[in-house]
């Protein structure tokens, strides 16, 4: 997975490819590290670019909410099965989680985000 971080407090971006084996607490730390703020602080939520605008996010603040998340994910990563049982050879859109910080997001009106795509 290739995460765009961006940290709009400090107008920095930056890229980061892990792969999808990586534990929960491996990201929490990564992410942390790069928003400069202590992992126990963080309290991560996430939305699909493909959701509605105004859809609600989803919490990742555990090892099963990281679970569910690479297994959403997982149907626009994967190849899509044919009815003749072959994968589709068809180029997969790019499903980009934007993961952010919800206690940044309210104190200065600014996300503080992570885009992962796949």
């Amino acid at each position: 997975m290739t995460f765009e971080i961006n940290d709009k407090a400090r107008g920095a971006r930056k890229n980061l490819t892990l792969p999808s084996s990586t534990s929960w607490d491996d990201l929490q730390d990564k992410v942390s590290k790069i928003l400069n703020i202590h992992p126990g602080s963080l309290q991560l939520q996430y939305n699909f670019s493909n959701d509605k605008n105004n859809s609600l996010p989803f919490n990742l603040r555990s090892d099963e909410d990281y679970s569910e998340m690479r297994d959403q994910l997982r149907p626009f990563i994967l190849p899509k099965i044919l009815s003749n049982g072959r994968p589709s050879k068809s180029a997969r859109k790019p499903v980009v989680v934007q993961l952010f910080n919800k206690d940044m997001e309210g104190v200065s009106g600014e996300k503080k985000g992570v885009k992962v795509s796949s």
